[in-house]
């Protein structure tokens, strides 16, 4: 397992690629150009927060839908650009990626109804070669102010997923 290591304000998140152990299969690099298959990227930044909603105005004022943490959680919101290079169909799945710390995976949320004009949370969408999707996933998690996560992917697509940590400016 190779992993990269990604620092955020008050925030350290790690994003991994599971890399098979058989040692016949050759690395992208190795390959000749006409063996190499496609792959996913997956460029990806987090925010964490404690509570998350959204607030519209009305004619009664500005109104709002907000959901909490429980108690010693935050939710962490892992803002995904996907790309599809090369692979015939992809199946993105929010159901595939896991946030793990500790040995302890933790599955995303499903609370789009709450926070949708806020945030676009990514939901199971089929990515031909070529396509892109942006959105977010999000993880109810233990709360602390250096919080590491390993973002994986835990799908068996036959594509290879390159989960790439960035910054967002």
């Amino acid at each position: 397992m190779s992993c990269v290591l990604l620092v955020f304000a008050g925030i350290c998140l790690s994003g991994c690629l599971d890399q098979s152990e058989d040692k016949s299969t050759k690395t992208a690099t190795e390959q000749p150009m006409e063996e190499q298959s496609g792959y996913i990227l997956i460029n990806s930044s987090a925010t964490i927060e404690k509570v998350i909603g959204t607030e519209v105005d009305t004619a009664l004022g500005p109104r709002g839908e907000y959901v909490t943490a429980q108690a010693g959680r935050a939710y962490l919101i892992i803002h995904m650009d996907i790309e599809n290079n090369g692979c015939p169909r992809f199946v993105f799945d929010p159901n595939h990626y896991v946030a793990v710390k500790d040995g302890v995976e933790y599955a995303p949320l499903n609370i789009t109804r709450v926070i949708q004009p806020r945030l676009a949370i990514l939901d199971r969408v089929t990515l031909r070669d070529a396509g892109k999707i942006s959105g977010c996933l999000i993880f109810e998690v233990p709360y602390s102010e250096q919080i590491a996560y390993t973002i994986e992917y835990i799908g068996l697509d036959e594509c290879k997923v390159i989960i790439n940590p960035t910054t967002k400016g």
